[in-house]
């Protein structure tokens, strides 16, 4: 921060500053002097600041112990500016002056002492020996699990599994160190930043106009040097980018996608939060709360289909085999995040035979119980902030769910066996192969100019469903689902057993938040979720006056008539049919 000597010190700001719900740290060039923290002399801001300081008796001021400005006016003598005004109880902390860089400023840096930050190692930094890897898994030789009877066991199952999974990877990886990226300076290039510092120490000592002359010179000379040894390095980098290693990639985004700054969130009572485990807390009650059905009355005919479903206890006849599952495995992307579990999509590629063969045998038990593992059910959730927001308020963070790995090649499984009885509607143009945006607006346009060209008015209404996979009623979606006699019902069960009791937890860095409970809404970044969504909203009310165009939650409703009057009063009588079947289904 930095106050003009131009301007006064005034009161009301210092309450600003200071009158923090916490720890804080404010420092910079106030143009306060005062003898108490070691200036030569003191003047009225320095007085002001001293008093405001003794009064409020919540923050204490730290300057270094030698001077920090050396003015370009050799009139005015060096002083110490620099200071810090500090709230950090129980912490020791102090002010060091480092007499380098070109400013009349000399740099400050202010070390704290505190427990240090313990940090978790990423799997990015990991470098796993997959065929030791391998040979740990055969090492265990995993038995085959076709005789689990209940939820339990499956579960059990699960955890054994994955802790296999888990203590093979471990042994088998090591910690890489991050390559250092800068190149070092030339000892020539030393040489030169060398002499510079000394004539500016000579040029602070002495005020000689001759030596500052030659200051200037060595200044201009250094960053010229500087520059060269950037741009050289600079070249001989991008030399080495090319396609096959997606390095040319990897530079395009991390120049495009800047990691935004970390903003303090406010709650809902307008107190900022700065401590990350606040943060977490709040991130993690604003998405429970948008992860709630709509309110809306029970319906007879929902609760007897659920009622039927429940008292349901045939086992099915589904299964899986090791090749449908190799198959799925393989096509897995390999630099996708992992979930909760830390087992990434490139370990599944490296499971042996015998590992496959008991993950389809496990996932088999699951089809014919219709039960979907609990610890399957968990998402780490990480929040990223939207593009021209206010990064202070929690809605304004779209999240990012990460599920286990196992989960998702289950999940494939279910599909296949979904996309033989559920098939979206002819208007819907999201999720369905040769269907996109443009075919929707190509559909529109061509409509509009037959409409022009029969001299037709065409009347439209654009809808967005607000929060439509997040709020999405499970217990509506299941009746829906029951309501279609092609779809089995063990199958139903299982999608029950899917959506019911999911959970998650936000994640900043190393820290998670404590679970919260999700009660409506389909998963985020599971491929079942847009299929089950289409389904949802398949009897949509439709006319034959009005014509409907889908793209997932976008929905467009436009009719035409000779009379432009005739036209709006068909599409504000759909609008109404279709307010009224939303409210019946939450």
């Amino acid at each position: 921060m930095y106050k003009s000597p131009n301007s006064p010190l005034l009161t009301n700001d210092l309450e600003f500053l200071t009158n923090q719900n916490g720890l804080f740290l404010a420092a910079g060039d106030l143009n306060a002097k005062h003898q108490s923290w070691n200036c030569r002399t003191t003047n009225q801001a320095g007085r002001i600041l001293h008093q405001h300081m003794e009064t409020s008796n919540t923050y204490s001021i730290c300057a270094p112990d030698s001077l920090t400005h050396h003015s370009y006016n050799s009139l005015n003598r060096p002083e110490i500016l620099d200071i810090a005004l500090v709230n950090l109880p129980h912490r020791e902390y102090v002010l060091t002056n480092h007499n380098e860089l070109t400013s009349d400023h000399n740099p400050i840096v202010m070390t704290i002492s505190d427990s240090p930050i313990t940090i978790n190692h990423l799997a990015a930094r990991k470098r796993i020996n997959w065929k030791k890897f391998e040979h740990e898994l055969l090492l265990k030789s995993p038995k085959l699990t076709t005789k689990l009877s209940n939820p339990i066991e499956i579960d059990n199952e699960v955890d054994s599994f994955t802790t296999l999974i888990q203590s093979s990877t471990e042994k088998s990886s090591c910690l890489i160190n991050k390559p250092h990226t800068r190149e070092p300076l030339s000892p020539d290039i030393l040489l030169e930043i060398a002499t510079k510092r000394i004539l500016r120490k000579d040029w602070q000592r002495t005020r000689d106009p001759s030596v500052k002359t030659m200051l200037n010179a060595q200044i201009a000379y250094v960053r010229n040097l500087l520059k060269e040894h950037l741009q050289l390095a600079w070249d001989r980098f991008t030399s080495t980018l090319n396609f096959q290693d997606r390095s040319l990639y990897k530079l395009n985004r991390r120049l495009l996608h800047k990691k935004p700054a970390t903003a303090p969130l406010t709650s809902n009572s307008g107190q900022k939060i700065y401590d990350t485990e606040s943060k977490l807390e709040l991130f993690a009650d604003s998405m429970k709360d948008q992860f709630t059905a709509n309110p809306g009355n029970d319906l007879l005919e929902v609760n007897q289909s659920i009622n039927e479903l429940n008292s349901y206890s045939t086992k099915s006849n589904l299964f899986t085999t090791p090749k449908e599952v190799f198959e799925i495995i393989k096509n897995l992307p390999s630099a996708k995040a992992p979930g909760h579990d830390k087992i990434t999509n490139a370990a599944l590629k490296h499971l042996p035979a015998p590992a496959i063969v008991r993950l389809s045998n496990l996932f088999t038990v699951c089809l014919r119980h219709s039960y979907f593992p609990t610890t399957w059910k968990t998402a780490t959730t990480v929040m990223i902030p939207k593009p021209n927001k206010n990064h202070s308020l929690p809605n304004n963070y779209r999240p990012i769910s990460l599920l286990v790995t196992m989960s998702k090649v289950f999940e494939k499984i279910l599909l296949r066996h979904l996309t033989k009885y559920i098939k979206p509607r002819t208007e819907q143009h999201a999720f369905r192969h040769g269907h996109s945006t443009t075919t929707q607006l190509t559909k529109l346009i061509d409509d509009l100019v037959i409409n022009t060209n029969n001299n037709r008015h065409t009347a439209a209404i654009f809808l967005d469903m607000e929060k439509a996979f997040d709020r999405e009623w499970h217990d509506g979606l299941i009746h829906k689902l029951h309501a279609m006699s092609t779809v089995p019902t063990p199958l139903i069960k299982i999608i029950k057993s899917f959506l019911s009791n999911r959970n998650f937890r936000i994640q900043i860095s190393d820290l998670k938040s404590t679970s919260r409970t999700i009660k409506a809404g389909v998963p985020q970044g599971s491929c079942l979720s847009p299929l089950l969504y289409i389904h949802y909203i398949y009897d949509l009310p439709s006319s034959p006056h009005v014509t409907t165009s889908l793209f997932a939650d976008d929905t467009l409703f436009y009719s035409s008539n000779t009379s432009i009057n005739f036209a709006i009063i068909r599409l504000q009588r759909h609008v109404t049919t279709t307010t009224d079947w939303i409210q019946k289904w939450r």
